[in-house]
């Protein structure tokens, strides 16, 4: 079961993602980071399915695991037709356990035909935390919303051990055998180098993913008070 709690008021208060997020119709959403955007997605997803009769598309700008119903063919009546009678379709290209992105001029095409879209926009290597590089992440220009995960199992875990290690270890002026900290991952998590990247005037959302045990969800909390002081919208996620 995935649990959601935003902080606000110097506590967490549990919450629904579209809460949270303040999801509105016409809304394209992408997700970066690590550490749990395609489960992210599908929790969004679903919430949103359940409480409103939104057609919904989840697609990807990079790569992400596909469900086998996925449509893999660049053909925009019948993604039409899908949205129409199922309600939440996954679409992109056959990588076999895999989705890739559509050429880009079907995704512009495909995409209003949703009333929201959901977009994996990076990929980490299932690290749990990421910094990104020059290419990174890949936003849409109509993309209205951020959401950029990063994993708790990250704290502790040796930089070398994590996704774009290199250019981390830098950016932190740590050696890669060191272990990334709290506020390590703060100062990441607050650039424009790190994941306010590209975010340019989007809304932008952190979710502190994987706080499943007290020691975990003791530093999400110190975290996310840190961002709270910077003006970042921040929740902390549990699973069961």
């Amino acid at each position: 079961m995935y649990e959601l709690y935003q902080y606000i008021n110097d506590k967490l208060k549990r919450s629904r993602l579209t809460e949270f997020l303040q999801v509105k119709k016409h809304d394209v959403i992408s997700f970066a980071g690590a550490g749990g955007k395609t489960t992210t997605i599908f929790a969004l997803a679903q919430e949103l399915k359940d409480i409103a009769d939104y057609k919904i598309l989840v697609t990807t700008t990079t790569k992400m695991m596909r469900e086998k119903e996925a449509i893999t063919v660049e053909d925009e009546a019948f993604i039409k037709e899908q949205l129409q009678t199922k309600r939440l379709v996954m679409a992109g290209t056959d990588l076999g356990r895999k989705m890739g992105c559509f050429a880009m001029d079907f995704l512009q095409k495909i995409i209003p035909l949703s009333d929201i879209t959901l977009i994996e926009a990076d990929g980490a290597q299932c690290r749990p935390f990421k910094m990104p590089r020059s290419y990174e992440p890949v936003y849409l220009p109509r993309t209205t919303k951020i959401v950029y995960l990063a994993g708790m199992m990250a704290l502790g875990q040796k930089i070398e051990d994590l996704s774009r290690s290199d250019i981390m270890a830098d950016f932190l002026h740590k050696q890669p055998a060191e272990k990334l900290t709290a506020e390590d991952m703060v100062k990441i998590l607050q650039s424009e180098q790190g994941a306010k990247k590209d975010v340019q005037h989007r809304d932008f959302y952190v979710i502190l993913n994987q706080a499943d045990d007290e020691k975990n969800l003791h530093s999400a909390v110190q975290i996310a008070a840190e961002l709270d002081k910077s003006g970042i919208k921040t929740a902390v996620s549990r699973h069961y």
